[in-house]
Formats: structure tokens, sequence, C-alpha cells
């Protein structure tokens, strides 16, 4: 395929599917992944105490990437996430030129159209952002920009802890295997120095917002236990991996396995392992919050996407006419995006954001949010459709359900808000029956059971409230 052709229809192929993108985020405006507007909310607060965006779920390298459009709101903040995805997309079809990879506009349609890919391709969501800091790494390197390419390795944990890892992995073959960096070992270690940057920056940033030039030591101490119940077998990510890919997809990396082509992919798939690895160990072992999440695995999407890539030549490996070649792109990407659309549709949680807006909204019908002294809620994407809580005081969440109780308890009578069913009873251990209790009476009550035939979501203990008919509640703290 001749590089003016890749240009081309990979070109055409990012318009279309911005055009497609953005009116597919009018008809579903939320995702449904509660991370989504906890890290939309993190952005508004980071632009008001910018210290937030220090903070270990914050992912700084996000914020610094992502506050200023969130301060114009969330509509801006998700065309801004389309964008970066957009750039994810054509910096993997140029990591499939660099690599030499045949048919590298595919690259393109085996990237954007992974089922979770194209759930986040609009959202605040940092999987993707820190799948375009992989791909634009892997370029550096290849193309032998080593000392930049090391700068931005040392900046990856600030996208996504995965970094961490990467780090580890990377620096171990820079070591250890003669060739990775084609250099003398004296000069490969003051290759490290470029690690240090990153480090400091936060040094700095810590001792200039919080006064303590160890805060962001402190607040990344993961517990080295997951959340009680909820660990997995080592085999879970493997079992699940098709569910990653989706059905139209799955195939063509399964194929690319196979494929000769990757001898040239040794780097990229340094990176897939690891991150594939790491996670399968630390969910086996119950270890760092690890919750066996497979959207986690978009961040190496752009590898995914050459693997698939790589199975796709070893299949049409003939085909050389340009017409047959438009042909067969836009019949994997009219099929590769229908699934991706269905498998969007039939997953659960992208449901939960009709009752919540209906929560909303009857508060709005009867402001009574207006005079309210306090606002709570277990669902940001409540916060957000609510009108006249600018001013309120919004308490902050906790993992302890001591601490939940405790907080709501405490709130002042006339407090108003929304109770879920899933957030509410998993994370926050405060069950819908449990609010009377704590002196709140129920204003209206909405509850739907979406079935859902693709991703079974009883994985482990952590997916139970997933299965539940959703439900979402209207709140006021009584006298």
């Amino acid at each position: 395929m001749q590089k003016s052709f890749t240009v081309t229809i990979t070109s055409l192929f990012i318009f279309i599917s911005f055009v497609f993108i953005l009116i597919w985020q009018t008809i579903w405006r939320f995702t449904g992944d509660g991370d989504s507007m906890l890290h939309y909310f993190n952005l508004i607060t980071s632009w008001k105490d910018p210290s937030q965006a220090l903070l270990a779920w914050a992912r700084p390298a996000y914020v610094a990437l992502m506050v200023i459009p969130a301060h114009f709101g969330f509509e801006t903040a998700k065309i801004c996430s389309l964008v970066v995805t957009m750039f994810a997309v054509w910096q993997t079809v140029k990591l499939a030129e660099d690599l030499q990879i045949k048919n590298p506009a595919f690259a393109a349609v085996f990237f954007l159209y992974q089922p979770l890919v194209f759930a986040f391709a609009a959202d605040t969501m940092t999987e993707i952002p820190m799948a375009l800091a992989v791909v634009v790494f892997l370029r550096l390197w290849h193309r032998g920009s080593f000392k930049t390419a090391m700068l931005l390795l040392s900046f990856l944990p600030y996208f996504r802890p995965e970094g961490f890892f990467i780090i580890g992995v990377w620096c171990a073959c820079i070591l250890f295997i003669k060739g990775f960096l084609p250099l003398p070992l004296k000069q490969r270690l003051l290759y490290f120095l470029f690690l240090t940057p990153a480090t400091l920056v936060i040094l700095v940033l810590s001792i200039l917002l919080t006064s303590d030039p160890l805060f962001y030591i402190h607040n990344w101490s993961w517990p080295l236990n997951t959340y009680e119940g909820v660990q997995g077998d080592f085999w879970h990510h493997f079992r699940y991996w098709p569910v990653y890919c989706g059905w139209v997809l799955f195939p063509f990396f399964i194929l690319g396995l196979f494929s000769r082509a990757n001898m040239r992919m040794i780097k990229p798939w340094l990176i897939f392992i690891t991150v594939f690895l790491t996670h399968t160990i630390l969910f086996w072992k119950g270890s760092f919050g690890a919750l066996g999440l497979l959207r986690i695995m978009a961040c190496i999407g752009p590898v995914s996407a050459l693997v698939m890539l790589n199975g796709y030549n070893l299949l049409f490996s003939r085909i050389t006419s340009r017409v047959t070649a438009s042909g067969m792109f836009i019949l994997l990407f009219l099929s590769s995006a229908s699934a991706a659309v269905i498998i969007y549709i039939d997953d659960v949680n992208h449901h939960r954001f009709k009752l919540a807006v209906k929560a909303a909204e009857f508060m709005n019908e009867h402001a009574l949010a207006l005079n309210a002294p306090a606002f709570v809620c277990s669902d940001q994407i409540v916060q957000k459709e609510t009108n006249n809580i600018d001013d309120k005081p919004i308490p902050r969440h906790t993992l302890s359900r001591p601490d939940e109780r405790a907080m709501l308890a405490a709130l002042p009578v006339g407090t108003i808000g929304s109770w879920d069913d899933q957030n509410g009873r998993f994370w926050y251990g405060i069950e819908i029956s449990d609010l009377p209790g704590l002196g709140y009476e129920i204003l209206a009550d909405y509850e739907q059971k979406v079935p859902s035939h693709y991703f079974d979501r009883q994985l482990t203990k952590f997916e139970d409230p997933w299965k539940a008919p959703q439900r979402f509640v209207v709140i006021r703290k009584k006298e």
C-alpha cells in the first residue's frame, strides 16, 4: 500500500469516525463507567485547587492534558478526548509504517473499533491518553530518538500507574539485553538520567502546592491487598480476551500471533506483555487495587491493533489492487464498527446514565436543591445534571462503610441528593435500604433491568452489584 494511499484512506477514516462518534456521544452522553465522571470532577477541582492534580488517582499528566478543556465544560472535555483518540489512531498507523507492516491504514480500524477503545473514544478516561503516550514512545525509540523517548517514558506513570512497570522492564532490558539500546554499558547507564525530569517536576509541584516534598509518595502508597473478595484466577484476562477484542477483531488477533512480522514488533510486544501480565498477576494475587477490568487493556490498544493487522496481512497477503484494498477496508470498517456499537449497547453499564438523569431531572423539576443546605450522591452523573448545587457543600466519599455511614448521618437536615444500588452499594457500602435508618426519606424511585448477553459481569464479587436491576433514588434528610 503506497504512502499516499495510506494517508488518504487514514484521513478519510479519521474524519468519518470523528463525526460518527461525535453524533454517537449526543445519544449516549455518558459511558456509565463510574471513573469517567470522577475524572471529570477531579479536573474541575484541580482547576480550583491544583494540589488535587497530584492525587494518585488523578493521574497528573492526564490532568495537565485535560484540565483546560474541562474548565469549559463536560462536552468540551469530551471533544478534546476525541481529538486525543484520533491522534492515537494516526500515530498507530504511523507506527505500523515505521515497522514496515503491510497495509498500515488498516491499523486505524483495528485500534479504534476495539469495543472498549470505541467506548472511551470521547470520554474523560485515562486509558486512551496513555495509549497515545505509549505509541509515541515506541515511535521515538524505533526512530533512534532515545533521549526523547526516555524523557517521555519518565512521564508514563503520571498518565497511568502501569507506567511504573513499563519503566522497570524497559530499564532491565537496557541493562541486560545487548543491542536493546545499541551503546556501550556506561553510556546506557547515563540514559537513566533522562528518567529524572518527571520525578523532579512532581517533587517541585509537591513542595509548591502541598508543602510536603513526599506528598506523591505518601498519597501513592497503595495497599498491598485489594478490596475484600476482589480476586480472580490467573487465566482471567486470557479467558476474557475475546470479549475485549470483540467477535469481529478477535480472529485477526489470533492469526496475528502466527505472523513473521512479529519479529519486527519485539518492543511493542514487550509493553503489551508487561501490562497484560502485570494486571493478570495483580488480580490473581488480589494486590494493589487490581480489579480485573478489561477496559484497562485499551491503554495497549495500539499494540493489539498491530497484532490484528499482522493477522489481516497473513489472511489477505495477495491483495494488491487499490480498489480491492479499499473495498476490504470499508468492509472491515463497517463490520468492526457495527460490532463495537452492538457490544456498547449490550453493556448494562452504558444504560445507567438514564436513571441518573431521571433522578437529576426530578430534583430540577421540583427545585429541590435550591434551598438545600448540602448535596450528596453516589454517582457523579447526577451531580453533573443537577442544577443549583454549585454553592452547596458536597462531601467526598471514602471506601469505608463506617465513614460513609457517619458522613451521611452527619449531613444537615434538608440535604438533598441521590443514591444508587451499584456505586453506593459496592464502593461506599451503603445500600438503598440503609438510607431510612440514616435519616433519609425517598422522594422518587427509578428502576430498570437491562439484560446483557455479551458481557458476563458476574466475574468476581466486585461485579455482583452490576448484575442487579439498576436503581436510583432521590433522597432528602429528614428532621
